[in-house]
């Protein structure tokens, strides 16, 4: 399980005009697509996010029912919130190097 550190999230802009859940929300994605956090790993937890941002504890809910409209997390009752398995056709595309094997891929077909 990886440990996400300040770093890793690091900082909303409050000038940006963007929506801060969208941008808690974004950070999280980024770290879940790099595999900075993978299947299974549980996200910080609510309080840790709105300590480490300085935003309500509803903006980080917020946040997290955007990554989990997305498919990328899933909430455990009583246990937090965890980065989802990422389905078969995402797995596929990111192991499969398409400017490479393209070629050969149209070449067996």
């Amino acid at each position: 399980m990886s440990t996400v550190t300040p770093q890793d999230l690091g900082e909303v802009d409050r000038s940006s005009g963007s929506p801060i859940y969208q941008q808690i929300a974004g950070r999280l994605r980024v770290l879940i697509e790099d595999g900075v956090l993978v299947s299974g790993d549980l996200l910080p937890s609510g309080p840790e996010l709105s300590r480490h941002f300085g935003v309500a504890p509803m903006t980080v809910r917020e946040a997290i029912s955007l990554l989990r409209n997305e498919g990328l997390a899933v909430a455990e009752k009583g246990k937090g919130v965890f980065v989802s398995a990422p389905p078969p056709l995402r797995t596929a595309l990111r192991t499969l190097s398409l400017p490479q094997e393209l070629p050969s891929l149209l070449g067996q077909m």
